[in-house]
């Protein structure tokens, strides 16, 4: 008999369940968000993908939703994870930003990292308060506090990198190892053709003349 499997460490202490079937008590099992309408979706069981020689059986099987589904569930394993570690994606994308560039005084960290001054500052302090950062003050041409990662800030990292490559690993379960190689590499080129092109942003028609 199949059982629901719960799964700690949700952010907001909530408990959830990985849909596995009927609970042994009788109850239903609500799958995560956007996972039952992608299991009804005909060809859920992979045996009718989409495929762009023949066409979607369902709209709802087209990358441009199940991207979106996919990144929801990769982002919910991570966060769960770093969790557990009491950390936050933030905290890895500063740890991550300090570690490749050197060290950036907090309005330059706040940028890189895509945040605000104030979102940011509570993060530095956390990590300023695990000793997991150094602030310290420069001259250029006015007082500056400097904020760099310091060894312990390094090991962080590396076991935060290995809480993501286990996510990943989750995730992509379903896949051979030679699919998933594939998978990432047409992500990257779908992720840079989109950088290059822009989009995202507000498309403009050519307004006629005269």
């Amino acid at each position: 008999m199949r059982t629901a499997v719960p799964l700690r460490g949700l952010p907001d202490g909530r408990a959830t369940h990985r849909d596995l079937g009927g609970g042994t008590d009788g109850t239903v099992v609500r799958p995560h968000p956007g996972e039952a309408d992608l299991r009804a979706a005909p060809g859920a069981d992979g045996a009718q993908m989409y495929d762009g020689r023949k066409g979607s059986p369902s709209p709802l099987q087209q990358a441009i939703h199940l991207l979106p589904l996919a990144g929801e569930a990769a982002g919910l394993r991570l966060t769960q994870r770093l969790a557990e570690r009491g950390m936050t994606r933030t905290h890895l994308t500063m740890l991550a930003a300090l570690a490749e560039h050197g060290p950036h005084a907090k309005p330059d960290l706040a940028a890189r990292c895509g945040l605000s001054l104030p979102d940011a500052l509570p993060v530095v302090a956390s990590l300023l308060a695990g000793r997991l950062v150094e602030a310290f003050p420069v001259h250029i041409d006015r007082r500056h506090e400097v904020v760099m990662v310091n060894a312990a800030g390094r090991e962080a990292l590396e076991l935060l990198h290995a809480e993501a490559a286990a996510a990943q690993d989750d995730l992509l379960r379903p896949l051979t190892r030679g699919e998933r190689a594939q998978l990432n590499a047409l992500l990257r080129r779908v992720c840079a053709a989109a950088d290059r092109t822009g989009a995202g942003a507000p498309r403009t028609e050519a307004v006629p003349q005269g």
